[in-house]
């Protein structure tokens, strides 16, 4: 039986079960119990590590690694141990007198300051 859509655009499931409108990013792939969105973030590759720290306080463990996400743009990402916490990125015209990896740089180590500090 086909599914009816309603004039706002709903779809009507009492005809059969909800499955058959599942999500593609919800379905899981024949023989394992991983979703896509999950094998897509095993897939990930690493940054360029920038740097490491501890903060005891907290218990904390940080690990910083920059992005290059095509030509004059990075990302600074703060990761703990690697489930990004912070992450900005940096474009060229956003400063015209250095790189996007030099503001990356400075944010990062002003960010690791004040983490360190206690003011995040």
């Amino acid at each position: 039986m086909l599914a009816t859509t309603s004039c706002d655009g709903r779809i009507d499931l009492r005809c059969h079960g909800a499955q058959d409108h599942q999500a593609p990013w919800l379905t899981t792939r024949a023989g394992t119990n991983r979703t896509a969105h999950q094998r897509q973030r095993a897939r990930r590759r690493p940054g360029e590590l920038l740097f490491e720290f501890h903060v005891a306080a907290t218990h904390t463990f940080y690990r910083v690694e920059l992005r290059t996400h095509g030509k004059g743009i990075v990302e600074a990402q703060f990761l703990d141990p690697v489930d990004v916490r912070m992450a900005r990125t940096f474009h060229q015209y956003m400063d015209l007198t250095r790189t996007p990896r030099e503001m990356a740089i400075g944010w990062a180590e002003e960010e690791r300051k004040a983490i360190e500090k206690g003011d995040h």
